[in-house]
């Protein structure tokens, strides 16, 4: 908890809930695609599928804090090619942005603000996938 204390701001919200509704989306979606396909015959298929999505998510949740706590998992090398950024021109029209408020994203946060964002986004996508288990 301390490490939330010590990270969390108001900016982390917004990344937060885009990762929380993206999180949501891929898991009803993957859940009842796959009781579509695969589990017609079977009546509990969602129910354990939410609930599985649900443990999904509470493992990342336990990757991010154990990220946070200073835990790292090495990367296996990219297997994409890396092409050449070519420079365009770009003509835009000059407008003033001095007086609007900056956004918050996930570019703008460091490691450790990801790590928080991540963890908080994972633990509530997992309340809400348990409470539709139990539902269906």
């Amino acid at each position: 908890m301390k490490y939330i204390r010590e990270y969390w701001s108001r900016q982390l919200i917004r990344p937060s809930i885009y990762k929380l509704f993206r999180r949501l989306v891929y898991a009803f979606t993957l859940v009842l695609l796959g009781h579509f396909f695969f589990g017609r015959n079977n009546a509990n298929f969602r129910s354990t599928g939410f609930a599985l999505a649900a443990l999904v998510m509470l493992l990342g949740a336990l990757c991010a804090y154990l990220r946070l706590d200073g835990l790292h998992i090495p990367h296996l090398p990219s297997l994409r090619k890396r092409t050449k950024h070519r420079d365009v021109l770009r003509v835009e029209s000059m407008s003033d942005h001095v007086d609007d408020i900056p956004e918050y994203t996930d570019a703008d946060l460091d490691e450790d603000e990801t790590n928080v964002s991540i963890l908080l986004s994972d633990v509530c996508a997992a309340i809400v996938l348990g409470l539709v288990s139990f539902l269906f």
